[in-house]
């Protein structure tokens, strides 16, 4: 979020490690509730995309006319990313 004058959010310039909060955020608890939902949501349906088309990574490739040598190359660096990311 951009902020072009932090003085009306109850920031102030602190010693010189940058802006420091007079008073804690307001955020109303039902808007914090709805986007820890909306992004926990988002990232379990991401999270089960990538384990669905790793657990299909092989019969997918086949169907759609790779080799299985070729299936195994694409395989390894693709699941590195996908541990890597959780």
């Amino acid at each position: 979020m951009f902020r072009d004058r932090p003085e009306r959010f109850g920031l102030c310039r602190g010693n010189d490690h940058g802006w420091r909060s007079s008073r804690p955020p307001r955020v109303p608890r039902r808007f914090a509730h709805r986007v820890f939902w909306t992004i926990s949501l988002a990232k379990v349906l991401t999270k089960a995309l990538g384990t669905g088309l790793l657990l299909n990574h092989f019969d997918l490739l086949l169907r759609g006319g790779v080799s299985r040598e070729e299936a195994v190359i694409v395989f390894a660096p693709l699941s590195i990313t996908q541990a890597r990311q959780a």
